[in-house]
């Protein structure tokens, strides 16, 4: 573009430069059309209407020039604009302006930027961002932005569908945990047995606890209390398994703490949010046990979720598949995602509370034992992981231990070994 050479970069990136100089272009087309003609210009019509245009070009540039120093001169000019270099080829830089003070909002931003500029129209990661903003909303993310950084990369170009991260969950999950209480691993065995706790209110209507903490392994959700309820559901854990909507919370405690059930307890969660990724890369260096997750592990689950609750509302309703409800906004339970960690690391699981109840007793109609929730959330399937629960317990008991009849799960390339499933 030959007009970059001759103007102010300042005015080309000025909006309402563009604006007016969409007004220049029309009047040049009225010219055509004697719009213009039709004044009366004295002897030299045609020069005095081209000189009538390029006096309005003038004014326009200007008038841009004027807007675009009056629009920083009352603030700080290193914080002012800083443009963020394109993070593929031939995609134009946009602008990060220092009006963003939100530090959610300014995040959401760079993500977007990483997000799009990631991946070309063929998924291929593309390279590095040539520059970022110098300074943040606020001080706060300073210290963890080279970490927010480098776990977003990790993330996007980990994102992918590969059943086979089932034999990889011994190494990536089981291996740090036993690491960190100085247990060796080398053999990469599986957890004997493995109690999988789910949040149900059926829980209460049980008294599951001595047999629930005579697991090797026990494993509990989003950190839910069990002070009060240890006739229930036990007393140990060994696992934390929560969605990084948890973890967002304890980001805002003194020093990110996130351990109901003991500070030696290991962490294991998922990422519902990308922005959360911050708070994982504020919250890690504090944490005695590893936080650990893996989005190829997550897009597995997902693929799962989404077809058992795809093939249930098809058999249940008799409707086509494009009337499916969960269209936008469905998301597997932190539970679903648990059962299949204890899948990757255990010889048998044992699931406490992931049944659904009969009955029209108070306990019965909560959602969470130890809440007064009484609404299912609806972004999850709960009937369809159900059906997946079920089928587990089914393949586990065949004679092989064959998955061959549940979808991509069958290709993850692991044996089912025992499942069984404890309702209230």
């Amino acid at each position: 573009m030959q007009r970059s050479r001759w103007l102010p970069s300042k005015i080309l990136q000025n909006k309402t430069f563009f604006q007016l100089m969409k007004v220049y272009c029309m009047a040049f087309q009225l010219r055509e059309f004697s719009s213009i003609n039709s004044f009366s210009f004295g002897k030299y019509p045609r020069i005095q209407s081209h000189m009538l245009l390029l006096f309005l070009f003038a004014f326009i540039t200007v008038v841009a020039l004027f807007t675009s120093v009056t629009h920083i001169s009352g603030r700080d000019v290193g914080a002012a604009s800083v443009a963020i270099a394109g993070l593929g080829r031939g995609r134009k830089p946009h602008l990060y302006r220092s009006n963003i003070t939100n530090d959610s909002t300014f995040l959401a931003f760079m993500i977007s930027e990483v997000l799009e500029g990631s991946n070309d129209p063929h998924h291929r990661l593309r390279g590095r961002a040539g520059s970022w903003p110098s300074r943040l909303p606020t001080p706060r993310y300073a210290p963890f932005w080279s970490q927010f950084r480098a776990l977003l990369r990790t993330w996007v170009a980990m994102k992918w569908y590969d059943p086979k991260i089932m034999q990889s969950l011994v190494t990536m999950i089981k291996g740090p945990i036993d690491r960190h209480h100085h247990r060796s691993n080398r053999k990469k065995r599986l957890y004997g047995t493995c109690a999988v706790v789910g949040n149900n209110g059926i829980l209460l209507n049980s008294t599951f606890g001595k047999a629930i903490d005579a697991h090797k392994v026990v494993v509990r959700l989003n950190n839910a209390r069990i002070k009060g309820f240890e006739k229930h559901l036990g007393g140990k854990t060994t696992i934390a398994f929560m969605n990084s909507n948890i973890l967002h919370k304890c980001a805002r405690r003194v020093r990110c703490y996130c351990h109901p059930y003991g500070d030696d307890i290991s962490i294991v969660m998922y990422v519902s949010q990308v922005p959360h990724l911050m708070d994982m890369a504020m919250c890690d260096p504090v944490h005695a046990a590893p936080l650990l997750t893996d989005p190829r592990f997550d897009a597995l689950t997902s693929c799962i979720a989404k077809w058992y609750s795809v093939h249930e509302f098809v058999e249940q309703t008799g409707k086509v598949v494009n009337e499916w409800p969960w269209v936008q906004g469905f998301h597997y339970s932190s539970g679903m995602q648990a059962v299949m960690l204890a899948l990757g690391i255990c010889e048998e699981v044992d699931l406490y509370g992931f049944e659904k109840g009969i009955g029209t007793n108070k306990t019965m109609s909560r959602h969470h034992y130890h809440t007064a929730q009484r609404k299912e959330l609806h972004i999850h399937d709960y009937e369809a992981e159900y059906v997946f629960y079920d089928d587990l317990v089914i393949a586990s008991h065949s004679n092989s231990g064959s998955n061959h009849s549940i979808p991509f799960l069958c290709d993850a390339g692991i044996r089912i070994h025992i499942v069984r499933v404890f309702g209230g």
